[in-house]
């Protein structure tokens, strides 16, 4: 039994390390295009699906599971990018993508996208519904394991904070 439980710790520990490179790796590469990293994704995709009508900074805060520094970090580096525009006063801004900054996060998704039906070719819809069913109480358990502070949250949810190196797919559901 402890040969069998090892073999298969190995073999889970190389499989998601060995996935998680080549996405980041992937994603970065997609990213450097426009001068962006990993950290400044999940800020376009939730302001992208914000329908163009913006997010404060707490609701930034909330949905990309970060705190308030982080992003007023990254919104600072992606309004000096060009990318971002912000309305309103220091309190109650609203921050939103520039016309710029939708083209680009369009394109970006476009990119993800095309790469998950890649990667996907060959699996049925619901052996990838499985995969990600699989892969959330994976990340619930191992949330809990570890004293659960994040614990509950989907590998979906898993988003904003972590460096470059090893940031989880930031997708909430729609890419890698």
């Amino acid at each position: 039994m402890t040969e069998a439980c090892d073999d298969r710790f190995i073999r889970f520990s190389h499989a998601t390390e060995s996935v998680l490179k080549a996405i980041t790796r992937y994603k970065n590469d997609c990213l450097a295009r426009y001068g962006l990293r990993g950290m400044h994704l999940m800020t376009m995709v939730c302001l992208f699906r914000s329908g163009g009508e913006g997010l404060t900074p707490g609701d930034l805060s909330r949905l990309c599971a970060v705190d308030k520094a982080f992003v007023s970090r990254t919104t600072g580096e992606l309004r000096r990018l060009g990318y971002l525009s912000v309305d309103g006063g220091r309190y109650n801004a609203r921050v939103s993508l520039s016309k710029r900054g939708a083209e680009v996060t369009a394109e970006i998704y476009r990119m993800l996208n095309d790469a998950v039906a890649r990667i996907t070719d060959g699996v049925s819809d619901g052996e990838v519904e499985t995969f990600y069913a699989v892969l959330d109480r994976f990340g619930k358990n191992l949330n809990a394991m570890n004293g659960g502070s994040r614990a509950g949250a989907s590998a979906g949810e898993e988003n904003g904070a972590e460096s470059d190196e090893t940031e989880a797919p930031a997708d909430g559901g729609d890419g890698i």
